[in-house]
Order: structure tokens, then C-alpha cells, then sequence
């Protein structure tokens, strides 16, 4: 029997986010919209990670008060760095 991994809650919806992060960006620029590009390719990023978090990792390792705090904290700094890449991009390529 093959062991599965074990990965803290949310790794995987973590690495989709960040997938989708980058690949919008990357997609929006040729058409001059980063910001479309950056909605559309988290909104996909998210789903795909959902769906691998459900896939490879049915028992995840359950987070702490503290360290779930610290993973809502930097995924909100995340997005935000992200949001503000776009607006300048869409500012400097226009």
C-alpha cells in the first residue's frame, strides 16, 4: 500500500493561489488588462487548488490558532502585493 503525504490544511489551495497569481498577470499583459487577468487567473487558481487539496490531501494536518492567523495574514499580503502589481502595471503600460 502506497503512503500518502501529509500536508498542513490549505497547502494546496496555497500553491493554486500563488500558480493563478502569477499566470494572470502573465496572461493579462498581452491583452492590457493585468487586472482581469490577475481576477481570472486567482478565481482558476483557487478552484484548481481546491480541487488538488481535495485530491492529495484528504487528512490534512490541522493548523494552530496562531499559525491559521499568520496564513490569513499573508495570503491578504499577498493579494494585496498583487493587486497593487496590476494597478501599476495597467498604469505603466497604458
Amino acid at each position: 500500500m502506497i503512503k500518502q503525504k501529509k500536508y498542513p490544511e490549505g497547502h494546496w489551495l496555497s500553491i493554486g493561489a500563488g500558480f493563478g497569481i502569477v499566470f494572470g498577470l502573465l496572461g493579462g499583459m498581452p491583452f492590457d488588462n493585468s487586472s482581469i487577468g490577475l481576477l481570472i487567473g486567482v478565481a482558476i487558481g483557487l478552484i484548481l487548488g481546491y480541487i488538488l487539496e481535495k485530491k492529495f490531501n484528504p487528512n490534512p494536518i490541522l493548523l494552530t490558532p496562531k499559525q491559521r492567523r499568520l496564513k490569513i495574514i499573508r495570503a491578504i499580503m499577498a493579494f494585496i502585493i498583487a493587486f497593487l502589481l496590476a494597478f501599476f502595471l495597467a498604469i505603466f503600460f497604458e
